[in-house]
């Protein structure tokens, strides 16, 4: 299956962008809050899909490089990147 990574995930366009991409791709959600991406995590595999959080502050270059060896190691090399600025 192809990896979606989608960075900045809020309870807006975020979640929105993460459910969607979640019908044709295992997903990678990042955002600072880790309780909103576990909740959002388990909704979408408990629709039967793959997502997998990894709370990150993605002004920090270094949490940004440790977050997508995780994703790698987890979930295989990222196919799509979407960053919500806005979040």
């Amino acid at each position: 299956m192809a990896i979606a990574v989608i960075a900045g995930v809020g309870p807006g366009l975020g979640a929105s962008l993460a459910r969607r991409f979640s019908h044709g791709y295992d997903v990678a959600l990042l955002a600072r809050r880790a309780d909103y991406l576990e909740a959002l995590a388990r909704e979408i595999r408990e629709s039967g899909r793959v997502a997998c959080e990894f709370p990150t502050d993605l002004s920090r270059p270094d949490e940004i490089v440790r977050t997508f060896a995780a994703i790698r190691d987890r979930l295989g090399p990222a196919d799509v990147l979407l960053y919500n600025a806005g979040s």
